[in-house]
């Protein structure tokens, strides 16, 4: 009886002790669970990282240009933004085309032989610049006579200042995409009988450079179209006679006088090898032929250079 009480006060006491273990002597099994596995909502998870946009990077090609022609921009890759490049005090568009950004850049006839850095911007921030060498062109002086009847045009100051102003509206036309793809074809088959550049006398006046490309042809040769674009201008002009010029895009834009017809009209589209006009002598002119100019964003280039340009690449 005595061992069974002893027994019975032993079980009771070693009950209480895990009692007071489990409320304060020491952690529960779950409550060490609760310790070693942190929760959930306080696991912290590295972000992850964004990484850096490529800079874009400015292609100045040639890098050597004479004066007179055009160069090709090539900006990529292309941020979002008005991107644009400035030189030697001027600021010429860039389009996009996929991405990549490209313009091109004139030489005028008259800028100075040299080494120029060619900026491209965004807005007002400079991304990336460049190196471009302009050398002379070369363009030889000749003197040319014509009787006084054509001669005579050249006194009509008004007339010529309203020519003037309708070509500078003209060729400042800027649609912002590429109207043509690929190598521009040739607008007739025809030798050259004037080239571009050459600095002329007329009956002894002063000299000033030929602004386009004469190609002989018979009266009424069919003129076509070397690349895709949009007309706008038609008409009669006073020095250039019959007249066509053609918005081709991203600051391009020809020129064709001395028609003796027009086969189109202002706002028309044409494409490649659609016929614009014919050949003919109105206007200044010796005798029949084309007289073809190219201004890009605005200055008159050769375009027999851009056509061996745009061929090669």
């Amino acid at each position: 009886m005595r061992w069974a009480l002893l027994f019975t006060a032993l079980f009771w006491a070693l009950l209480g002790l895990g009692s007071a273990c489990s409320q304060g002597g020491g952690p529960s099994p779950s409550s060490r669970a609760e310790l070693v596995t942190p929760s959930p909502s306080l696991v912290s998870t590295p972000p992850t990282p964004t990484p850096t946009p490529e800079p874009p990077r400015l292609r100045v090609s040639p890098f050597a240009a004479r004066q007179g022609t055009a160069v090709l921009l090539k900006a990529r890759p292309a941020p979002d933004g008005p991107l644009a490049v400035e030189a030697a005090g001027r600021r010429i568009p860039l389009v996009r085309e996929g991405d990549e950004a490209v313009g091109y850049l004139p030489v005028p006839l008259d800028q100075t032989p040299g080494v120029y850095i060619v900026v491209l911007l965004l807005g007002d921030q400079m991304l990336d610049q460049a190196a471009l060498q302009v050398v002379d062109g070369g363009y030889p002086r000749e003197q040319l006579f014509l009787p006084p009847s054509a001669a005579g045009l050249l006194l009509d100051a008004a007339a010529i200042q309203e020519e003037v102003r309708l070509l500078a509206a003209a060729h400042a036309s800027f649609t912002p995409q590429r109207l043509w793809q690929g190598p521009w074809r040739m607008l007739l088959d025809g030798p050259i009988s004037d080239p571009f550049g050459v600095y002329r006398s007329i009956n002894g006046g002063p000299y000033s450079p030929h602004t386009g490309t004469d190609l002989a042809a018979a009266e009424g040769t069919p003129v076509l179209a070397p690349a895709s674009g949009r007309v706008v201008l038609a008409r009669q002009l006073h020095l250039r006679g019959l007249s066509v010029v053609v918005d081709h895009g991203a600051g391009v834009v020809s020129g064709y006088h001395h028609l003796s017809a027009l086969t189109v009209q202002e706002g028309q589209t044409v494409q490649a090898g659609q016929e614009l006009g014919k050949v003919g002598s109105t206007g200044l002119a010796g005798g029949p032929h084309l007289h073809w100019e190219l201004a890009i964003n605005g200055v008159r280039v050769d375009p027999m250079a851009w056509l061996e340009a745009l061929s090669g690449a």
